[in-house]
């Protein structure tokens, strides 16, 4: 009889343990973070107690391994202890290492990074030029019927073939000014202080101001909020060209091409920022144009 009686306890017990998930190790908050590649993302997994609120994740192209690195790190999602996983869309070929923080542990300052339970050390990286399953391709726009042709100057222009404009436009006649009017000019443009250029800052389009969307677009967020916000223009232009490297929806590149532009334009290309602004303009007009011209007068004779 007592023998039976042990034998159900244990059996009792057992069904308890199963029953109760496995507790965090030694009451840490998060433990067991891994990151995993999983087709074109990478699946990241981990343990957490339900009292540790709500996790910010963050990313960078080193081990986080120290609070100045997670400063410089960029946060790619604020998820809910009980998830227990996300799925992130990292910038093909560039290393990805992740830290998992609780956000009541950075705001009352015992945040701790401890290796192989809230941080990973191994890194994991994308391979370039792979299809990204989340992306949608658009339908190429639909032509003119003739006789009308589908014009597209800019296009013309990036490619020399043909001419940019289906005519040559008159020329104006240049006009000279009375003496006494081209004296008052004068005068009036002496008055004036000296011209000077203002710096431009860094132009962040609606569509990447928050973390918002999927696959690609996410990723693209993520360049803007990090690298790219923080001025670290050399990590962004490498970032922007890796995923320029994927095929994109044709808003998505042109965004992408956007914030190329001004990265090159910030590190003295500016050739090479036009030509990006003029490849983004199709889809974003008035903000590339805007910069096409800042690009130009520093590449226009006399400028500098």
């Amino acid at each position: 009889m007592k023998t039976t009686g042990l034998r159900t306890l244990a059996a009792l017990v057992l069904l308890i343990s199963a029953a109760v998930p496995a507790a965090t190790d030694a009451g840490r908050p998060v433990s067991g973070l891994r990151a995993e590649r999983d087709e074109d993302a990478v699946q990241l997994r981990w343990q957490a107690s339900p009292a540790a609120g709500y996790l910010i994740l963050f990313r960078a192209r080193e081990p986080i391994v120290s609070t100045e690195r997670l400063a410089a790190a960029t946060q790619i999602g604020v998820v809910s202890a009980a998830e227990g996983g996300f799925r992130d869309h990292p910038i093909p070929g560039v290393p990805a290492y992740y830290a998992l923080v609780p956000a009541d542990a950075i705001a009352d300052g015992s945040m701790v990074l401890e290796q192989n339970h809230n941080l990973t050390t191994r890194a994991v990286e994308l391979p370039l030029g792979g299809r990204v399953g989340s992306v949608e391709f658009s339908a190429p726009p639909s032509f003119r019927s003739s006789p009308l042709p589908y014009l597209q100057p800019w296009r013309d222009i990036l490619e020399g073939e043909g001419e940019a404009l289906p005519r040559v436009l008159p020329q104006q006649r240049a006009a000279r000014l009375e003496p006494a009017t081209a004296e008052a000019v004068e005068r009036m443009m002496q008055t004036l202080p000296p011209r000077r250029s203002a710096a431009r800052a860094p132009t962040v389009l609606a569509e990447d101001g928050e973390f918002a969307g999927k696959g690609v677009a996410f990723t693209l967020a993520g360049i803007v909020a990090g690298a790219f916000s923080h001025g670290r223009w050399g990590e962004a232009r490498e970032q922007l060209e890796s995923l320029l490297t994927l095929p994109l929806p044709p808003r998505v590149e042109a965004r992408a091409r956007f914030y190329l532009g001004q990265a090159f334009y910030y590190k003295g290309s500016h050739e090479h920022a036009v030509l990006e602004f003029l490849l983004a303009r199709p889809h974003y007009h008035a903000e590339a144009s805007q910069w096409v011209a800042a690009a130009l007068r520093h590449v226009e004779p006399g400028s500098r």
